[in-house]
């Protein structure tokens, strides 16, 4: 298949959460080449906006959010821009996983730790 056949243009993806850096960082860029507007959700606003601005700068369109996907008002803050401003979203991807810095044996996590990485990785 050819690249020119597999065109997003006019299409919205927003890449939740994670887009700021690494894997997130890269599916936000890849959806950009193939012609998306993308929406660049980290809880690091800081690092949103750079991967936005790199888009923007490769000439894509891109709006950075910030939102903690723990939190309820966060997301639905996040939701409200994006579809206020484009009016529908086409592809969305769940990008969050974070292991906490518990990096430590498995034997040694407790039942806090546990919830805490169950919490942000599949509630």
């Amino acid at each position: 298949m050819h690249p020119d056949d597999m065109s997003l243009a006019g299409k919205a993806a927003v890449v939740t959460t994670g887009a700021g850096a690494g894997i997130g960082a890269a599916i936000a860029r890849g959806f950009a080449n193939f012609g998306a507007w993308v929406g660049v959700l980290d809880k690091n606003g800081s690092a949103a906006e750079r991967v936005a601005v790199t888009i923007r700068e490769s000439g894509g369109e891109a709006l950075a959010l910030t939102a903690d996907v723990n939190e309820p008002q966060d997301v639905a803050e996040a939701a409200s821009r994006v579809l206020s401003g484009r009016g529908s979203v086409n592809i969305i991807v769940n990008n969050v996983g974070d292991f906490l810095q518990q990096v430590k044996p498995f034997l040694e996590m407790g039942e806090d730790d546990w919830t805490a990485l169950f919490d942000v990785n599949l509630r």
